[in-house]
């Protein structure tokens, strides 16, 4: 290990990575045949071991869910939403298969075809160029796999493991395809430890060509001290904006270590370098609302014109600081930020969450999924009102972490 960690950091990365265990993936007959997407998962003491469960859910009206009629899903990662199917990767290699699920009409969600992966692969995020030919980030591998999604079949591979800093493998994590067939891959580049190299407090993002699959070129940031760019069990933390630009949400050391940074680059339209002009740095920034600054990003959800709807982590909130419980304390604050003038907000109306939460958008208003001191389940705000509801709406058993409208843009 080149850095020991204190238990802290260890612990944090083992809530946010750790797969469970699943049975064999049989469910009752669905509940639902919506096209809402809803994962939930039951958190052990411990914090970093569980039980998560996927299922569709009957839009938005007040309704309370449980697990029953849900999939066994891995633990803490997102799932990545493709039209209407649902993939499920499991980071940590415990399983060997890149799972798909498939909404179909009248039936609900269905278990469809699965990919058998190489020992260990850890498959990540997904880039779809088509409903034919999709890339997937492998972390632990220093490859990007190339697959047809729909027969679930690999096709290809790229080596990327010449633009990793210190080893062999850069750990490719977030992806997005842009319109001129440019492939942006951010890099995390971490050490033995499973964070970021100490001494290098930087965002490596990869661009490959989708007409050659090769790569071009890493892009490299250093100016601001953002690092660890795109969450890899998170896909909306990397994304493009209605203008083409794209924007990269980056964890730095989780609050762990001051040089390294939470918040976001840019890369503008057409360009293949980071925005030299735009870093905007979570501990730096003020949150009107409250005194409390943030370390990280938990969940993100852009809503378009600059508008990102985002769960911050403020360290300073714990209990004890010294020895934090992500799921019993309530440090998670739900915020907008303000991506072009670079200002947060903190959306008071709405509770105080732990560290399992989620956000999503449902046909103009934005889905906090929220674990209170009161209740668990998805809140709803309203943009064009500018309130949110103080009890959850959609109540669920276990931490609602995950919430997808199938079809919406982000």
């Amino acid at each position: 290990m080149k850095l020991q960690l204190t238990s802290l950091a260890i612990g944090l990365f083992a809530l946010l990575l750790v797969a469970c265990n699943k049975d064999d993936g049989k469910k009752n007959e669905p509940a639902s045949t919506g096209d809402v997407l809803i994962c939930t998962s039951i958190v052990n003491p411990d914090g970093s071991t569980g039980s998560c469960y996927l299922q569709l859910i009957d839009g938005i009206d007040e309704a309370s869910y449980s697990n029953a009629n849900a999939y066994p899903f891995s633990f803490s990662v997102m799932p990545q939403v493709y039209n209407n199917w649902a993939f499920e990767a499991s980071l940590m290699g415990e399983k060997q298969t890149l799972e798909r699920y498939d909404r179909v009409e009248g039936q609900g969600l269905i278990k469809g075809p699965a990919l058998q992966m190489t020992d260990g692969a850890c498959a990540c995020q997904m880039a779809f160029a088509s409903e034919t030919k999709a890339y997937v980030s492998i972390w632990n591998k220093g490859k990007i796999y190339i697959i047809n999604p729909t027969s679930m079949t690999k096709t290809g591979e790229i080596d990327i493991a010449e633009y990793g800093v210190e080893d062999s493998d850069p750990n490719p994590a977030g992806m997005v395809l842009r319109d001129d067939g440019l492939l942006f891959v951010s890099l995390n580049q971490i050490g033995g430890n499973q964070m970021p190299y100490p001494d290098r407090p930087a965002a490596d993002v990869l661009i490959v060509d989708t007409k050659t699959d090769k790569p071009l070129k890493m892009i490299t940031h250093t100016a601001s001290g953002l690092s660890y760019p795109s969450r890899p069990i998170d896909p909306r933390m990397m994304f493009i904006d209605e203008q083409g630009d794209i924007y990269v949400g980056c964890m730095g050391y989780f609050g762990f270590m001051p040089t390294h940074k939470s918040g976001f680059l840019r890369i503008k339209k057409g360009s293949q370098e980071f925005d030299a002009d735009y870093a905007f740095t979570l501990p730096e920034t003020a949150i009107e609302g409250t005194e409390h600054r943030a370390d990280y990003l938990c969940a993100v959800q852009y809503a378009g014109n600059g508008q990102l709807y985002a769960l911050l982590q403020c360290n300073s909130l714990h209990a004890d600081p010294a020895n934090p419980n992500y799921l019993a304390d309530h440090t998670v604050l739900p915020v907008l930020m303000d991506l072009r003038n670079k200002t947060i907000k903190w959306l008071s109306d709405l509770p105080t969450g732990n560290n399992f939460g989620g956000i999503g958008a449902y046909n103009g208003k934005i889905l906090f999924g929220l674990s209170s001191t009161k209740a668990k389940g998805f809140h709803i705000y309203d943009p064009a009102t500018g309130k949110g509801t103080p009890n959850p709406v959609i109540s669920t058993t276990g931490e609602p972490f995950f919430f997808a409208h199938l079809g919406e843009r982000w």
